[in-house]
Protein backbone atom coordinates (compact mmCIF):
# COMPACT_ATOMS: atom_id res chain seq x y z
CA UNK A 1 0.00 0.00 0.00
CA UNK A 2 2.88 2.34 0.80
CA UNK A 3 4.34 1.96 -2.71
CA UNK A 4 0.95 2.65 -4.29
CA UNK A 5 0.31 5.80 -2.29
CA UNK A 6 3.86 7.14 -2.79
CA UNK A 7 3.75 6.80 -6.60
CA UNK A 8 0.14 7.76 -7.32
CA UNK A 9 -1.33 4.28 -7.57
CA UNK A 10 -4.73 3.28 -6.25
CA UNK A 11 -5.86 0.05 -4.63
CA UNK A 12 -9.23 -1.20 -5.79
CA UNK A 13 -11.35 -4.25 -5.11
CA UNK A 14 -10.11 -7.56 -6.48
CA UNK A 15 -11.23 -8.05 -10.08
CA UNK A 16 -12.45 -4.46 -10.51
CA UNK A 17 -10.24 -3.83 -13.56
CA UNK A 18 -10.13 -7.38 -14.92
CA UNK A 19 -12.44 -6.36 -17.77
CA UNK A 20 -9.61 -4.20 -19.16
CA UNK A 21 -7.37 -7.24 -19.73
CA UNK A 22 -7.55 -10.52 -21.63
CA UNK A 23 -5.46 -13.61 -21.05
CA UNK A 24 -3.30 -14.69 -23.99
CA UNK A 25 -0.76 -17.42 -24.52
CA UNK A 26 2.59 -15.86 -25.46
CA UNK A 27 5.32 -17.85 -27.17
CA UNK A 28 8.76 -16.28 -27.59
CA UNK A 29 10.57 -17.19 -30.81
CA UNK A 30 14.22 -16.17 -31.17
CA UNK A 31 16.54 -15.53 -34.12
CA UNK A 32 14.01 -13.52 -36.12
CA UNK A 33 16.21 -11.10 -38.02
CA UNK A 34 15.26 -10.24 -41.59
CA UNK A 35 12.05 -9.23 -43.29
CA UNK A 36 11.86 -12.59 -45.06
CA UNK A 37 12.03 -14.45 -41.72
CA UNK A 38 9.36 -12.18 -40.28
CA UNK A 39 7.00 -12.93 -43.15
CA UNK A 40 7.65 -16.67 -42.88
CA UNK A 41 7.09 -16.65 -39.10
CA UNK A 42 3.87 -14.69 -39.52
CA UNK A 43 2.60 -17.18 -42.12
CA UNK A 44 3.69 -20.22 -40.08
CA UNK A 45 2.21 -18.83 -36.86
CA UNK A 46 -1.16 -18.10 -38.44
CA UNK A 47 -1.18 -21.56 -40.03
CA UNK A 48 -0.47 -23.06 -36.57
CA UNK A 49 -3.44 -21.18 -35.06
CA UNK A 50 -1.88 -17.99 -33.66
CA UNK A 51 -3.87 -14.77 -33.45
CA UNK A 52 -1.00 -12.30 -33.81
CA UNK A 53 2.77 -11.92 -33.96
CA UNK A 54 4.59 -8.98 -32.34
CA UNK A 55 8.14 -8.47 -33.57
CA UNK A 56 10.81 -7.12 -31.22
CA UNK A 57 13.49 -6.27 -33.73
CA UNK A 58 16.08 -4.97 -31.27
CA UNK A 59 16.01 -8.29 -29.40
CA UNK A 60 15.81 -10.28 -32.69
CA UNK A 61 12.78 -12.15 -31.42
CA UNK A 62 9.03 -12.23 -31.72
CA UNK A 63 6.08 -12.92 -29.45
CA UNK A 64 3.46 -15.18 -30.95
CA UNK A 65 0.06 -14.60 -29.34
CA UNK A 66 -2.77 -17.11 -29.30
CA UNK A 67 -5.74 -18.24 -27.26
CA UNK A 68 -4.64 -20.01 -24.06
CA UNK A 69 -6.30 -23.24 -25.25
CA UNK A 70 -4.10 -23.16 -28.37
CA UNK A 71 -0.75 -22.82 -26.59
CA UNK A 72 0.40 -26.41 -27.09
CA UNK A 73 -0.84 -26.84 -30.70
CA UNK A 74 0.71 -23.51 -31.77
CA UNK A 75 3.99 -24.37 -30.03
CA UNK A 76 4.08 -27.77 -31.72
CA UNK A 77 3.14 -26.28 -35.09
CA UNK A 78 5.95 -23.74 -34.90
CA UNK A 79 8.39 -26.48 -33.89
CA UNK A 80 7.34 -28.59 -36.86
CA UNK A 81 8.04 -25.61 -39.12
CA UNK A 82 11.58 -25.38 -37.70
CA UNK A 83 11.13 -22.43 -35.33
CA UNK A 84 12.88 -22.43 -31.95
CA UNK A 85 10.34 -21.52 -29.28
CA UNK A 86 12.26 -20.22 -26.26
CA UNK A 87 9.33 -19.95 -23.87
CA UNK A 88 5.59 -20.18 -23.62
CA UNK A 89 3.41 -18.72 -20.90
CA UNK A 90 0.04 -17.21 -20.15
CA UNK A 91 -0.09 -13.42 -19.78
CA UNK A 92 -2.75 -10.85 -19.09
CA UNK A 93 -2.56 -8.18 -21.79
CA UNK A 94 -4.53 -4.92 -21.93
CA UNK A 95 -7.40 -4.64 -24.38
CA UNK A 96 -6.55 -0.93 -24.81
CA UNK A 97 -3.69 1.25 -23.64
CA UNK A 98 -3.77 4.51 -21.69
CA UNK A 99 -1.31 7.14 -22.94
CA UNK A 100 0.92 8.64 -20.26
CA UNK A 101 3.87 11.00 -20.41
CA UNK A 102 6.19 13.17 -18.36
CA UNK A 103 6.15 12.90 -14.59
CA UNK A 104 3.22 10.47 -14.62
CA UNK A 105 5.21 8.08 -16.84
CA UNK A 106 8.24 8.26 -14.54
CA UNK A 107 6.02 7.49 -11.52
CA UNK A 108 4.46 4.49 -13.30
CA UNK A 109 7.85 3.12 -14.34
CA UNK A 110 9.13 3.47 -10.76
CA UNK A 111 5.93 1.92 -9.35
CA UNK A 112 6.20 -1.08 -11.68
CA UNK A 113 9.90 -1.56 -10.84
CA UNK A 114 9.19 -1.46 -7.11
CA UNK A 115 6.23 -3.83 -7.42
CA UNK A 116 8.27 -6.32 -9.47
CA UNK A 117 11.00 -6.25 -6.81
CA UNK A 118 8.61 -7.43 -4.07
CA UNK A 119 8.98 -11.11 -3.12
CA UNK A 120 5.20 -11.61 -2.93
CA UNK A 121 4.58 -10.30 -6.46
CA UNK A 122 4.69 -12.82 -9.32
CA UNK A 123 4.00 -10.40 -12.16
CA UNK A 124 2.86 -6.84 -12.80
CA UNK A 125 0.43 -5.98 -15.58
CA UNK A 126 -0.61 -2.46 -16.55
CA UNK A 127 -2.28 -0.65 -19.41
CA UNK A 128 0.03 2.37 -19.54
CA UNK A 129 1.45 3.10 -22.98
CA UNK A 130 4.95 4.14 -22.01
CA UNK A 131 7.12 6.12 -24.40
CA UNK A 132 10.90 5.72 -24.45
CA UNK A 133 12.43 7.55 -21.52
CA UNK A 134 15.17 9.88 -22.66
CA UNK A 135 18.00 11.11 -20.48
CA UNK A 136 18.33 14.24 -22.63
CA UNK A 137 16.99 17.35 -20.90
CA UNK A 138 17.02 19.92 -23.72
Amino acid sequence: RHIFSKYGGNMSAEGSVAWKFKQHACLTVSAVTGEEEQTKLLDDAIEAGAADVVFQLEEKQAEVLCDPADLVPVREGLGQQGWKVDSGMLQWLPETFTAVDGEQMEDIVKLVELMEALDDVQSVTHDAQLQEVSDDKD
